[in-house]
């Protein structure tokens, strides 16, 4: 009887509701640390790095990136994304890419530096052209919220480079 009594009670004050209080404010969309940025590189924005024919010969497109420094460098994500229009479709191609084509490849990439990010367009030839339109890109960065220590985490940091390899420079 006793038993009966408490599940009977407990159900009661289970199902027992209160009045329902105010909506709360409004929160902010998406995740604080994950931000999207669009490129435009315009024809003119190439330029070559080495000569073309020559070994590793590159087509490279500087961009300023205030955003991307040296803590997302070392401890974030950065995600890239050639961003191709054909007719009312769009491709998001992630970087790096390849097109294979009769006679050669041609290799899509990108390279970070604390307020830059570099694209780049090699062709296995040695002879890549510059685009003749523009061409657009979406970078995603994602700051870490938890810093890991340098021996867990298996990466060396830009800064730690730099150092012992001096600045990179194209």
């Amino acid at each position: 009887m006793r038993t009966t009594l408490l599940l009977l009670l407990s159900s009661f004050l289970i199902s027992c509701t209160g009045e329902k209080g105010e909506t709360g404010p409004p929160g902010k969309d998406g995740n604080a640390n994950v931000k999207s940025y669009s490129f435009t590189v315009d024809p003119s924005d190439w330029k070559d790095r080495g000569a073309p024919g020559g070994y590793n010969y590159t087509l490279i497109a500087e961009m300023p990136f205030p955003e991307l420094n040296e803590g997302i460098i070392d401890s974030g994500l950065v995600m890239a994304y050639w961003t191709l229009e054909v007719g009312s479709d769009t491709y998001n191609f992630p970087l790096p890419y390849s097109i294979n084509y009769q006679g050669g490849t041609e290799e899509y990439g990108f390279e970070l530096r604390p307020g830059t990010i570099t694209f780049t367009i090699k062709d296995n030839t040695l002879n890549a052209t510059p685009p003749l339109d523009p061409y657009s890109y979406r970078v995603v960065l994602a700051s870490s919220l938890k810093f890991l220590p340098l021996e867990k985490s298996g990466n060396l940091p830009y800064s730690t480079l730099e150092r012992q390899f001096g600045p990179f420079e194209p």
